[in-house]
């Protein structure tokens, strides 16, 4: 890799935050002291992705590809930490024969779900954040950890299964599903929870999970050592269910 492609890959970087900015984004955290999730630029620099070669290139097109797919399909997501997603990106690659190949498959299938599982389908999660903080990786370990226990939460088996998972809820959709019936307002989103998700109310309750570490994966940090052993969703809704109130949505 020559340095004209590690200056353009920060310089992608730098864009896509300036992109961010220009289109009024939020990018909140929930790291504790910050108000705004790290820089994809900063990011890059702090796990050296510039001097990873042509995985720096990958690292800053999968970047592009997984945030325009956020946007699109969860233009309402309010935290946007992206830390851990990168490392864990840059260090499963490590074990490919094509790490970069590795990084880009990644960032599609990713990108691919959130299309999958957002505005764009009957579906219509309004969020993204039960799958970038681990609510959906620690369910699907739960459910057999010593098969599972080391996949990380944005390694390829899982984001398959995931593609796998929503292609059956559209079918439960399409069959009226009791627990997944069909929306009848296009601008209805699907909450299966018991508790508020309006934007007030997921802000509040996720900053709230974060400062009492019921949060299964940290993305917010590098060093995120990903949980399985406790019942996340279950430990999530009783605490809507003090602080929200149920049946709320």
């Amino acid at each position: 890799m020559t340095a004209a492609g590690h200056t353009d890959a920060r310089q992608r970087l730098a864009d896509l935050d300036a992109s961010l900015r220009s289109r009024g984004v939020e990018r909140a955290t929930l790291a504790a002291g910050r108000e705004r999730a790290t820089d994809f630029e900063q990011l890059a620099a702090s796990l050296s992705v510039l001097e990873h070669g042509p995985v720096a290139d990958a690292i800053a097109d999968g970047l592009h590809t997984i945030v325009e797919a956020q946007l699109e399909a969860f233009p309402e997501s309010i935290f946007w930490d992206f830390d851990f997603l990168v490392a864990t990106l840059l260090e499963d690659a490590r074990g490919q024969a094509d790490a970069a190949g590795y990084v880009r498959t990644c960032a599609q299938l990713i990108a691919d779900l959130h299309a999958l599982f957002g505005r764009g389908t009957a579906i219509r999660f309004r969020y993204v954040h039960d799958f970038q903080y681990g609510f959906d990786w620690a369910k699907w370990v739960r459910a057999e950890p010593e098969r599972r226990r080391t996949v990380s939460p944005f390694a390829e088996p899982f984001l398959r299964y995931m593609l796998d998972r929503g292609a059956e809820l559209l079918e439960l959709i399409q069959n009226d599903d009791e627990e997944y019936p069909p929306l009848g307002d296009e601008q209805e989103h699907r909450n299966p929870f018991g508790f508020s998700r309006t934007p007030a109310d997921e802000r509040r309750l996720f900053l709230v999970l974060a400062r009492e570490d019921l949060i299964p994966v940290e993305t917010w940090r590098l060093d995120a050592t990903p949980r399985f052993d406790r019942p996340f969703r279950k430990l999530r809704s009783a605490r809507a269910e003090t602080l929200l109130g149920i049946d709320r949505r």
